[in-house]
C-alpha cells in the first residue's frame, strides 16, 4: 500500500515537473535559436536578393542566424509545401511573391490555400508593373493604345515569363478591360520576354518597372502608364494606370509568411523588427530608386488584400480561360 503511495507520489512529482518545464519553453522569449527563410524559387531570381537581404538584416536584429535556404521546384509548390508542413512556431518562415496567389487560381490542385495554410507577417516590398510597347509601335499612351489595338484585333502580340504567371494575368486584363483582342506569346522568364519586345517579336509587355527600365532608357520600349495608385518619384512624367483610365494597379509584390496557427507574440515580433526595416530611409530610398514602393501594413491588412487578390485574378483567369494543370 505503502509502495502504491509512493509510486502515485513520484508519479505527480513527475507530472509537475513536467508541467513547468512546458511552461519554461512555452516562457522562452523569441527567437532563441536559428531561423530558416526558406525561398521556393531558385538562386537569382528577384525573390532571392530581397530574401537575402532581409534575412541578413533580421540576423542583425535578432542576434540568431537566419539562413536562407532555395528549394526551387514544382512551379514553387515544392518549397511552399515544406513551409505548410513545419511547425508553427516561427523558426521556418517564407519569402514568396505574387505567384503565390496567382498560383491558387490558375492551377487545378495548387497544393496549399493562401488564406487557410499561411500566415502573413509582413510586405516587404511592392513593386509596380509598367505597360509597356516597343518603340515603333504609333502609340504614346494607353487610349492610343486601346484605339490602336481595337483597329487591328488580333494583331498585335503581347508577351509574359509564362502561361499564368502575373506578366500573362495582367496583359488578359488590359485585353479584357479595353475591349482588344492579343495574341499571348509566353517565354521562359521576364527578362527574354523584355528582349522579344526590344526585337518587336511582342509589341505590349506588362512587367515590372526594373525589368524594363534598361530598355526605356535606350530608345527600345515606351512606357505608357505604371500600375500604382500614385505616379512615382523616379518617373514623374509617366501617368499612373488609373490616371491612364484602367481600373487595376499592376503590381508584383513580396512578403514574409510563417505557417497557419504561428502564436501571436511571434508575429507581433517579426513584424516589429520588419517594420523597422521597411521604415529605413536607406531601404525606402533605394527601392523607391528602383520604381518600387514599400507600403507598411499589418499582417490582418495583407491577408485582406491577398483575399481580395485571389478574387480578381480569379476572375481574370476565367474569362481569359488560363488555366495550368
Amino acid at each position: 500500500m505503502f509502495a502504491r503511495i509512493r509510486q502515485h507520489k513520484i508519479l505527480a512529482l513527475f507530472g509537475l515537473v513536467g508541467a513547468l518545464l512546458l511552461n519554461q519553453a512555452q516562457a522562452q522569449p523569441y527567437p532563441n535559436r536559428d531561423i530558416s527563410f526558406i525561398v521556393p524559387y531558385g538562386p537569382g531570381g528577384s525573390t532571392d536578393p530581397i530574401s537575402r537581404q532581409f534575412a541578413s538584416q533580421l540576423e542583425q536584429a535578432l542576434k540568431v542566424n537566419v539562413s536562407v535556404e532555395n528549394k526551387p521546384g514544382g512551379s514553387a509548390t515544392i518549397g511552399t509545401a515544406a513551409v505548410i508542413r513545419a511547425k508553427p512556431d516561427g523558426y521556418t518562415l517564407m519569402v514568396q511573391s505574387t505567384s503565390l496567389t496567382t498560383a491558387q487560381v490558375v492551377y487545378k490542385k495548387p497544393g496549399f490555400d493562401v488564406e487557410k495554410d499561411f500566415t502573413p507577417i509582413a510586405m516587404l516590398a511592392l513593386a509596380p508593373m509598367g505597360i509597356f510597347v516597343n518603340a515603333t509601335l504609333p502609340v504614346n499612351t494607353v487610349a492610343e493604345l486601346i484605339a490602336y489595338g481595337k483597329k487591328n484585333q488580333g494583331k498585335l502580340n503581347f508577351g509574359s515569363s509564362g502561361n499564368g504567371s502575373i506578366m500573362h494575368i495582367n496583359s488578359e486584363r488590359l485585353a479584357l478591360e479595353t475591349g482588344f483582342q492579343m495574341v499571348h506569346i509566353p517565354y521562359t522568364g521576364g527578362a527574354p520576354a523584355v528582349t522579344a519586345l526590344m526585337a518587336n517579336d511582342i509589341q505590349v509587355l506588362t512587367v515590372d518597372i526594373a525589368s524594363a527600365i534598361a530598355a526605356v532608357r535606350a530608345g527600345k520600349v515606351r512606357m505608357l502608364a505604371i500600375g500604382s495608385t500614385e505616379r512615382l518619384p523616379a518617373f514623374p512624367a509617366v501617368p499612373t494606370t488609373g490616371e491612364a483610365g484602367l481600373p487595376f494597379n499592376p503590381a508584383v509584390w513580396y512578403g514574409l509568411f510563417a505557417p497557419a496557427g504561428v502564436p501571436a507574440n511571434v508575429q507581433k515580433a517579426l513584424f516589429d523588427e520588419i517594420s523597422a526595416m521597411v521604415n529605413d530611409p536607406t531601404y525606402r530610398t533605394d527601392m523607391e530608386s528602383k520604381g518600387s514602393q514599400v507600403p507598411v501594413m499589418s499582417g490582418a491588412q495583407f491577408k485582406n488584400m491577398l483575399s481580395i487578390e485571389v478574387n480578381k485574378y480569379r476572375e481574370v483567369i476565367t474569362k481569359a480561360k488560363i488555366q495550368q494543370e
